[in-house]
């Protein structure tokens, strides 16, 4: 559609409610998660397979790396949590969700219309603003941990639970210091 809501409304101040007709983008109102599956280069270790995982709604979830060489040992933030009823991540993506999607009246106004002023802004307060430098340095340290691993010629599975352990509590404490939604997993 060539339509670039961050740009077209990113310099408008915080707090002002602003909205935009949001269908027919990847990400829809629907939308319950979304993943990319990183393989692997030629002649590279199959292992380093991964899929990066953006569980509940895209905009205001984290995308986070799940390894298969992981086998069991699955990251506590996408785990169902019986206190949630949810997986941690999920939760607080749908909590923040219902900032961006506050309309609750109307077949089509409460799915096709975001508040997109709640999501960027001119004063860099936005939901996904506030998201990004928590995801980039996710992406830091997995690049770097994967090129340690590239140069070995294998994964060290202790690195991988120690990494899962390292961003399950950046997502807790972003989750709460940034947005005031308290995970409750850590206990």
């Amino acid at each position: 559609m060539d339509i670039d809501l961050y740009q077209e409304y990113s310099d408008i101040p915080e707090n002002t409610e602003t909205y935009a007709f949001f269908h027919d983008f990847i990400p829809r109102g629907s939308s319950a998660s979304g993943c990319v599956v990183q393989g692997v280069k030629k002649d590279e270790n199959p292992d380093f397979t991964m899929m990066w995982a953006a569980v509940g709604f895209p905009l205001t979830s984290v995308a986070v790396p799940v390894w298969v060489e992981g086998k069991d040992n699955i990251p506590e933030i996408l785990k169902v949590n019986e206190d949630l009823k949810d997986s941690p991540i999920c939760y607080g993506a749908l909590t923040l969700k219902k900032e961006l999607f506050p309309i609750r009246w109307g077949k089509f106004a409460s799915k096709y219309y975001i508040n997109i002023n709640a999501l960027t802004n001119a004063d860099n307060t936005g939901i996904r603003q506030k998201i990004i430098p928590y995801e980039d340095d996710i992406f830091k340290k997995t690049n770097k941990m994967i090129e340690v691993w590239r140069n070995d010629g294998k994964i060290d599975k202790k690195d991988i639970v120690a990494h899962y352990i390292w961003y399950n509590g950046l997502i807790n404490t972003m989750f709460y210091e940034e947005f005031d939604i308290n995970l409750i997993f850590l206990k």
